[in-house]
């Protein structure tokens, strides 16, 4: 049980949280549900004594999730997919073709193999490490696209959407499979499968939920407080990230009546499944007053029962060092470390020398058990966790709220910067 200073919100935790998942439940972008969350946290911090507290809109693409099938002919076995959102889908009969592997890929010199037409090709890792090759393979004569996400050793396979700078090349239908699955099609080599998924995508609104507690100096700094408000298309999204909303809701609670100097603003970003979109038009478009953000602090992913808490720092050391000795030094909460991630909403404000830190739980060393599955739900989760995350970012963000003596230089590490820039160039 963690030592908890103040217990006072976990309950509210668990209301938020019981919401968010049961009574609204998937929320992806630009979906009514999606905005029906945004609407609660606006009346949430309105509650909490907020002000400006309102919902920014922005386009998006909105994706109808569909069923997804890969049929094994020989034999004919079933197996259970995930269609890849954003992708178009098959026709009701489903596509076929002869499974070609990809192994191994030459991320550097693109796509180097012919013969493809008319197969289906499956991918051992993620669509996202090279655009180049994401490209050639939507222009190859492949029917199809099979990818297996290689950071879960499961048994069902995972949703996942594709960034927007990927949804321009996408031609051709696109599902993911278990790792277990398609190591029986590597050992089988049954030959011909078919295909069949039915989702499809349309033109939305997403939105930001946006509330502060104004500091003292009209002039002062801004501190961010965020997570994001959708899910993927599969399980409640309690963790990734019914829990990181519920936590920047408790900090709220927590700081409401804190001594500020500075400004503390709170956020819900919208459509961060799609590469963190949200985050990325509020930093790019939507914010009048960029300049005066001093500091980020984002949760995602922070609920697990059995975890490794970790606080990721994208700064300087000086930054990395301060956090330490909140998080480390007086509230022996996880494991501190520098580093980016572009799979999270502060990045986009690392981008803009903006430092800060992404709070998360891991389950094992790549991710999460149950990450973007039907098993993402609320017995995943520990209300007292995500209130331990909370109570420590909250000392951080107390004391930097009401300091005069800023601790920390306004910056990103300079080679934490040359990761950002291989980020934005690989991936946005």
């Amino acid at each position: 049980m963690r030592n908890l200073a103040d217990r006072d919100g976990e309950r509210q935790i668990q209301q938020d949280m019981e919401f968010m998942c049961k009574t609204v439940g998937t929320r992806l972008a630009g979906s009514p549900e999606e905005e029906r969350v945004a609407d609660y946290v606006v009346e949430r911090f309105r509650a909490l004594g907020l002000a400006h507290a309102a919902t920014l809109p922005f386009s998006c693409k909105r994706w109808l999730p569909g069923g997804a099938t890969v049929r094994v002919l020989s034999g004919d076995r079933i197996l259970d997919a995930q269609h890849v959102a954003h992708s178009p889908a098959t026709p009701p009969e489903g596509v076929e073709g002869d499974v070609v592997f990809f192994e191994p890929v030459d991320w550097e010199s693109g796509l180097r193999c012919g013969g493809l037409d008319g197969k289906i090709g499956l991918f051992l890792g993620g669509y996202g490490e090279s655009e180049r090759v994401f490209a050639e393979l939507q222009q190859s004569g492949l029917a199809a696209l099979l990818f297996v996400d290689t950071r879960l050793q499961t048994d069902w396979p995972i949703a996942n959407g594709v960034g927007e700078r990927f949804m321009k090349h996408i031609t051709k239908p696109m599902a993911y499979l278990s790792l277990m699955d398609a190591f029986g099609l590597a050992r089988d080599r049954p030959g011909r499968v078919r295909l069949t998924c039915s989702g499809r995508i349309e033109d939305a609104t997403s939105c930001n939920a946006v509330g502060e507690l104004p500091g003292e100096d009209p002039e002062g700094r801004v501190l961010v407080v965020c997570g994001h408000l959708d899910s993927v298309s599969v399980g409640q999204g309690a963790d990734d990230n019914a829990s990181g909303i519920a936590a920047t809701l408790e900090c709220a609670r927590r700081l409401r009546n804190a001594h500020r100097r500075h400004t503390l603003r709170f956020i819900g970003f919208g459509a961060e499944e799609q590469l963190s979109v949200g985050s990325g038009r509020y930093v790019n478009g939507q914010v009048a007053d960029l300049e005066r953000i001093a500091w980020v602090c984002n949760f995602d992913s922070i609920g697990a029962h059995l975890g490794l808490s970790e606080v990721m720092c994208t700064g300087t050391p000086e930054m990395e060092a301060y956090v330490r000795s909140v998080a480390d030094e007086r509230q022996q909460y996880g494991t501190v470390f520098a580093g980016v991630c572009p799979y999270q909403d502060q990045f986009w404000f690392g981008a803009q020398g903006i430092p800060g830190v992404w709070f998360n739980r891991k389950t094992h060393l790549p991710g999460y058990w149950y990450h973007h599955s039907e098993h993402n739900n609320l017995d995943a989760m520990s209300f007292a966790e995500i209130a331990w995350a909370s109570e420590t970012a909250s000392i951080m963000l107390e004391e930097l709220a009401a300091s005069e003596t800023w601790p920390f230089e306004r910056a990103v590490a300079p080679a934490l910067r040359e990761e950002i820039d291989g980020y934005l160039h690989e991936l946005f």
